[in-house]
């Protein structure tokens, strides 16, 4: 009895290390089994953005019906911009501005007037111009031929026909007066059909032919009178539908596609 007195206190001594071991694998393996699935929380995805398009270039207008007979000249030359944003990321629908602006006829004329007693020559500078102010909505499908890539405008605005006078003394450009003679806007509404044609990453070259019907409104024609003491005297008063068909060739350059 008092030999297993003397040995009971030794063999627990001796089984302590090994418990002590056990309780630091147990613990070990549990701090493991919880790190591991953490690492698996941290990822996410952004959402996609929304494509904008800037547009700019020339454009080749032509009247059509009376207003081409009253303005004759079939083609004429112009400039437009616009934008467009689309309504979200996966839809194939824009919406967004375009503006167009169109001279058709000028004069110009040198006359001296007396002011005092003093003679003065001054520079008188008539023109009238065509402005679409449209709102647009562009269908641009998710597809493409090769690196043209099509699509469907509808416009409606305003087509303002705007002609002014300006003279200007010839000593002294800086002092000049700018004189409306007529100023009318007419409802404008049409469709047009483009394609936009990929030449490096973020720049798109622009085809679109549109035609836009316009309401009856007045606007000036040159004449052919000769200048007597104003230019504008050369103008004459007309009035008609304003339709128009017009081709435009520009850039178009996208935002976050």
């Amino acid at each position: 009895m008092k030999m297993l007195r003397g040995i009971l206190p030794f063999l627990i001594y001796s089984m302590i290390p090994f418990v002590s071991f056990g309780q630091t694998e147990e613990t070990e393996e549990t701090e493991e089994e919880i790190i591991f699935p953490q690492t698996e929380t941290n990822t996410y995805e952004s959402e996609p953005s929304k494509i904008i398009f800037f547009e700019f270039g020339t454009s080749l207008t032509q009247p059509q019906d009376r207003f081409k007979t009253n303005v004759g000249d079939p083609n004429i030359f112009g400039l437009h911009c616009g934008f467009l944003k689309q309504f979200n990321p996966e839809s194939p629908l824009f919406w967004g501005l375009h503006y167009d602006w169109t001279p058709y006829d000028s004069e110009s004329a040198f006359i001296e007037e007396q002011i005092d007693f003093s003679f003065f020559e001054f520079e008188y500078r008539t023109y009238a111009n065509i402005q679409n102010i449209l709102a647009q909505v562009r269908f641009y499908p998710n597809t493409s031929w090769g690196k043209i890539e099509p699509y469907i405008d509808g416009h409606l605005g305003g087509r303002w026909l705007f002609s002014a006078t300006s003279k200007t003394l010839s000593s002294d450009e800086e002092s000049s007066d700018l004189n409306t003679e007529s100023s009318k806007i007419a409802l404008a509404y049409g469709v047009a059909a483009g394609a936009n044609v990929q030449l490096s990453q973020n720049v798109y070259l622009n085809l679109r032919a549109n035609i836009t019907s316009g309401l009856s409104t007045q606007y000036l024609v040159k004449s052919s009178r000769q200048v007597n003491s104003s230019t504008a005297e050369v103008f004459d008063t007309f009035r008609s539908t304003t339709s128009i068909i017009q081709y435009h060739l520009g850039l178009t350059i996208p935002l976050n596609k």
